[in-house]
Parts: C-alpha cells; structure tokens; sequence
C-alpha cells in the first residue's frame, strides 16, 4: 500500500473510532492532527474518499461526516 493510500486509512480509522467516542464527526483540525497533515491535506484526502464511496457528508453541515458501509467494509478487511 502506498503512502496515500496508508493515510486515507488513518483517516477512515480515525473518523470512524472517533464518531464511536464522541457520536460526531471529528473536525478537519481533529483529523489533521490525527494524521499529520494540514487542513488542505485533510479536505484533498476527504474529497478522495468521498467520491471513492467509502465516506460520506452533508454538504453545507460541520462535522457531518460518516463512514458507508464500504467505508467500513475496508476498515474490516485491513484489519484481518
């Protein structure tokens, strides 16, 4: 796996770990900081994994962002 790809991963990680905690979305900051990367890494990565169907968001709305069932799906094949 590349390095893009391994930190989309930490992405998805974090954003779904973190709605499981908190019950929200992590911010762009929270997720940045998670990963090491600024807030234009972060919305370049989200876009990315938004249209590759393994996130999802309101548009318009904060901290709205949610994993879909794919999303989750890589999540669960990484891990095993």
């Amino acid at each position: 796996m590349d390095t893009q790809s391994e930190r989309r991963m930490r992405i998805l990680r974090f954003v779904g770990q973190y709605r499981t905690n908190y019950g929200y979305s992590p911010s762009v900051r929270d997720i940045g900081t998670a990963v090491d990367l600024p807030g234009s890494g972060v919305h370049y990565h989200l876009g990315v994994l938004i249209t590759a169907g393994l996130m999802s968001r309101e548009n318009g709305k904060p901290r709205t962002l949610r994993l879909t069932d794919a999303g989750i799906a890589a999540i669960t094949e990484e891990a095993q």
